[in-house]
């Protein structure tokens, strides 16, 4: 639940920074929101629940073919990610090593 909470408080914060610059308020996408939207996001957002978070995550995540990409040391790196499945370390050509 701390994560969600986190992840919305945010949302929110880079929602008031797009207000407040006339680069984010003047987006492309500004003729398409509703008229509310400005009123309405923030109350949106914060009404996000876990429960919401584990239902779309279930529905557009397929855990068979999730990949994920850590850059750092791969002595340090690899013996952590280990814990949840194959690891497959590349060299900076993209060479497996």
């Amino acid at each position: 639940m701390w994560s969600v909470m986190r992840a919305g408080s945010r949302l929110l914060g880079t929602w008031s920074n797009c207000l407040q610059s006339a680069d984010g308020a003047s987006g492309n996408n500004l003729g398409r929101l509703l008229e509310d939207h400005w009123d309405t996001y923030p109350a949106q957002i914060s009404a996000v629940t876990a429960e919401d978070v584990q239902r779309a995550a279930k529905s557009y995540l397929n855990l068979d073919t999730v990949r994920s990409v850590a850059v750092g040391d791969a002595v340090k790196i690899k013996p952590v990610l280990e814990k949840y499945g194959k690891v497959t370390v590349y060299d900076v050509a993209l060479q497996v090593m």
